[in-house]
């Protein structure tokens, strides 16, 4: 038997030993999918198919380079091409093969992220009909963002309380909103936001035309009396000169308006106001010419309503905005929101309700009508609209949400601990401000549906509630777009050049990036080579 051993022993070829990969699990949407499409022992065949599946599934290939590191735990040892190839170098060579196949077969998993048929249900029905006008389900939701967004602004009048313990404040419903992706996603449906409130917009540029001719009558009788009784030498006692008229406001456009003019804004018009722009970049570009952070800053605060100031030299120049309110509803694409919200700790990340339209293929289409059905149907309740919200009104509207209500919140939100542990960072903060975006949504739809308190209505809170799980999963997308910055910072020279001119410091400037000091010392560095 011994030698029988000695024998096989001798026979056997010795091969070397596989090394081991270290497994690791997923840290983002992306790699879960990859984790999905992945099977153990993998050869260039069945790599190239996984990625084939993952592009079609809507994951493009740039992500894929990005994520490229976590395929490795899947590839066989005994593979002769990987050992020739990167995984990166295989990517490249499907997207050389294949680019045009990128989202032209979304998988199911991604139609989960769009809302549920429970949502539209429950809506209201004019704000039902509305959507359903709509057949793509992407572009549907993306317009309920808009719907919902531009209704906050305008039932201002309607405030609700939300916190526990001692800490309890008061709230109106104005949502800040943003919706991401490429060109003919459907991100351009958030634009009847601006539609629907039209009225309302139309009417706050009539109010302030006609304070400003008031006004200018009310100084020429001033001017002319002045000078009358200078000319005689008469007393000025008695003669007052007029107030600066009001400057009665509500929509604006989100890119073309400084942090000084936004503020000022706040202050004539204190139920608050609605900020559109269709173009995140536009915002990101025309803010660092001029005081971006500090448009940061107002964004920040008015979404719990916090304190702004203004202090000038001039006489009459500094005050306070006790309460501002402002709902915004911003579009761009995965880059631009890089750009604008560079780090999730920066403050502004956790305040936004995001709608992540995943890369995919975008093919032309024929027209298939000569008029914008939908764009007319929120025309038709333009004026419904003004009169339910009477936005300028002195009553309130309050409405209490039930404890039965209040529970079904906190069953919601017990998965924050979960969310923490496995994406860390600064997720919880987005957690407890989902609740908060939730109740704006439900206030938002009650009044619009013509509750007038205090129960809020049950089909209003449920269809909010049944947002909830979408809003998560987006959050989460949003939070990997704004991760893969990965310490990279998205700013040219001139960007750089236009925040020190307006007298930012490098650390101040680092600190609004969301990265280091060193990080931005050696970018600088980049400019001089």
């Amino acid at each position: 038997m011994s030698n029988a051993l000695k024998q096989i022993n001798t026979n056997t070829n010795l091969t070397a030993p596989r090394l081991t990969v270290v497994k690791s699990l997923p840290a983002n949407a992306v790699q879960e999918a990859i984790h999905g499409a992945c099977t153990q022992d993998m050869h260039y065949d069945d790599l190239f198919k996984a990625i084939g599946k993952l592009a079609t599934s809507g994951i493009d290939h740039d992500t894929l380079v990005q994520n490229a590191a976590f395929f490795e735990q899947f590839i066989s040892s005994d593979s002769d091409t990987i050992k020739e190839k990167t995984i990166i170098g295989v990517i490249n060579e499907h997207r050389k093969a294949y680019s045009h196949q990128v989202g032209s077969h979304p998988t199911a998993d991604q139609l989960k992220t769009c809302f549920n048929s429970k949502v539209y249900e429950l809506l209201p029905e004019k704000l039902r009909n509305v959507c359903l006008l709509i057949d793509d389900a992407v572009k549907r939701d993306v317009c309920l963002i808009g719907l919902i967004t531009g209704l906050s602004a305008a039932f201002s009048r309607h405030r609700f309380t939300h916190g526990a313990g001692n800490d309890i404040k008061e709230y109106s419903p104005h949502i800040l909103s943003l919706v991401a992706g490429q060109a003919g996603g459907g991100k351009g449906m958030t634009r009847y936001a601006e539609v629907i409130v039209d009225a309302i917009s139309r009417k706050a540029m009539a109010m302030k035309e006609e304070t400003m001719k008031a006004y200018r009558r009310e100084k020429a009788d001033y001017e002319r009396e002045k000078r009358r009784r200078e000319k005689d030498k008469e007393s000025l006692d008695g003669l007052d000169e007029p107030d600066k008229p009001i400057k009665y406001c509500f929509a604006m456009s989100a890119s073309d308006t400084t942090q000084a003019a936004l503020v000022e804004i706040l202050k004539h018009n204190p139920a608050g106001g609605f900020a559109y722009d269709s173009e995140v970049d536009t915002l990101v570009q025309g803010n660092a010419k001029r005081d971006f952070g500090g448009f940061s800053d107002v964004i920040r605060k008015v979404f719990h309503h916090e304190s702004l100031s203004r202090q000038r030299k001039g006489e009459g120049e500094s005050y306070i905005v006790t309460k501002p309110r402002l709902a915004l509803m911003l579009s761009g694409t995965h880059d631009q929101l890089k750009k604008l919200i560079p780090s999730e700790y920066n403050g502004l990340f956790s305040r936004l309700w995001y709608y992540i339209i995943p890369p995919a293929h975008s093919p032309y289409l024929m027209p298939t009508a000569q008029e914008d059905i939908v764009g007319e149907a929120c025309e038709r309740l333009q004026d419904e609209v003004l009169q339910n919200a009477n936005l300028w009104g002195n009553t309130t509207v309050r409405f209490i949400f039930s404890n039965a209500q209040e529970q079904e919140l906190f069953v919601e939100m017990q998965d924050k601990k979960a969310a923490e542990d496995k994406h860390g960072g600064d997720i919880g903060a987005s957690w407890l401000r989902m609740g908060l975006i939730t109740k704006r949504i439900a206030v938002t739809l009650a009044a619009f549906e013509g509750g007038g308190g205090p129960e809020l209505p049950d089909n209003c809170w449920q269809a909010a509630l049944a947002l909830l799980p979408t809003l998560k999963a987006h959050c989460l997308r949003a939070l990997d777009i704004v991760r893969s910055n990965q310490g990279k910072i998205d700013i040219s020279k001139q960007g750089y050049e236009a925040l020190k001119a307006a007298n930012m410091t490098d650390e101040m400037i680092a600190k609004e990036l969301g990265v280091s000091s060193k990080t931005l010392q050696r970018r600088k560095k980049d400019w001089t080579n």
